[in-house]
């Protein structure tokens, strides 16, 4: 009874710790899924040059990535903060540590070797150093014959001229065998062409691409912008291009909303302004879109068929 209960215990602890990560599993992946991304962009362009900011946050600002341009010095900066706490100062501090670790451990080898030198220590002996000198063996005359260069057989003239022939004969062969396969490739190129008209042509790939289009669209409609404000000013010495400029910003205009102005000028070089962007992106988008386009029949025949070609 006792080794029972004992093997009860630890299969409850065992369960009790596979339940926990598989939860923590769970959390992880709701979090992922249903947890959004925030980014935010802003920039500035005046007379001084080009400013501008970019963050990327997740969990409620407990993962968060900044980088900064300053157009004065041209540089990019970017920090990386997990739980608000700055990542290149928690590199530093653990280089601090491991550096303070390899001082602590050569201080102690070298006492341990200085107090081993000072116990083993003994008068220094004075060995004399004898030199022997040992006769060379003379070289005999095979080894003089051993070094000696063999100097590499010629071909006779004969013989490289009937070579020479000899190619010259099987040239036109490879030629024509060069042309035949030049002409076997080509077939090969036009048959895989034709096969690319008719897939372009077929129900599938129009049903495909509609389908393809309608989901892009979807997902970039739901990671667009929440929220564009600013205002530019930006100008040309030709009003005519100006006026069509401002003409082809004001088709844009259900995007930016009212919160974003343009501010023309059609008698000079001009480009000033601020801008910023918010918005938000799930993960549950991203599995929606490869959702819906794995289980279309179409894009399944499309992907096999593009497959074949490669």
């Amino acid at each position: 009874m006792i080794v029972l209960h004992i093997l009860l215990g630890i299969l409850k602890a065992v369960g009790i710790l596979l339940l926990v990560l598989l939860g923590l599993l769970l959390l992880l992946l709701l979090s992922l899924l249903f947890c959004p991304v925030g980014y935010g962009i802003q920039g500035e362009k005046d007379e001084a040059g080009c400013r501008g900011t970019a963050k990327i946050s997740w969990l409620f600002h407990l993962v968060s990535v900044k980088g900064t341009y300053s157009g004065s010095g041209g540089e990019m900066q970017c920090t990386v903060r997990l739980f608000g706490i700055s990542l290149e100062k928690v590199l530093a501090l653990l280089e601090k540590r491991r550096e303070r670790r390899k001082n602590s451990k050569n201080t102690v080898s070298f006492l341990a070797e200085a107090s081993k030198e000072q116990a083993q220590e003994q008068p220094p002996r004075t060995e004399a150093k004898v030199q022997e000198t040992e006769p060379k063996p003379e070289t005999t005359e095979e080894d003089k014959q051993k070094k000696q260069k063999h100097t590499p057989t010629r071909e006779s003239w004969l013989k490289k001229a009937w070579n020479f022939l000899k190619k010259l004969w099987e040239l036109p062969s490879r030629f024509f065998k060069a042309l035949k396969n030049f002409r076997l490739t080509w077939k090969k190129i036009c048959a895989k062409m034709e096969s690319i008209k008719k897939l372009l042509k077929s129900e599938q790939f129009q049903n495909g691409k509609s389908l393809l289009f309608a989901e892009v669209k979807k997902f970039l409609r739901r990671i667009r912008p929440g929220k564009v404000e600013g205002h530019v000013k930006f100008g040309l010495e030709d009003p005519c291009l100006a006026g069509e400029l401002l003409g082809a910003a004001g088709i844009f205009y259900p995007l930016y909303g009212k919160h974003f102005t343009i501010e023309p000028y059609f008698d000079r070089n001009l480009f000033q302004g601020r801008i910023g962007i918010k918005g938000r992106i799930y993960g549950i988008h991203f599995v929606l879109l490869a959702w819906n386009l794995f289980w279309s029949r179409d894009i399944r025949y499309l992907v096999k068929k593009i497959r074949t070609y490669f």
